[in-house]
């Protein structure tokens, strides 16, 4: 299998491209959820995506599957 790369997720650019805020320990939960090894730091997370995940490389990829999980319906107009 290939090296697992460490992906930056900036709480920044999470909000920007969601348009909502979504609590810390919600993102941590789903990222963890997902299967990612999740190490917490100030306004950001880095997430080490599971083996099975080939499609977890960048960080939209991991703004796509937190506002998948959180739930599109969740997210205002």
């Amino acid at each position: 299998l290939p090296t697992r790369a460490t992906i930056t997720l900036r709480r920044s650019k999470l909000d920007r491209l969601i348009g909502h805020h979504i609590a810390d320990a919600q993102v941590t939960d789903i990222l963890q959820r997902l299967g990612c090894e999740v190490t917490v730091g100030e306004g950001e997370w880095q997430a080490v995506a599971p083996s099975w995940r080939f499609d977890m490389e960048i960080e939209e990829d991991l703004v796509e599957e937190v506002a998948r999980v959180y739930g599109y319906n969740n997210i205002p107009d």
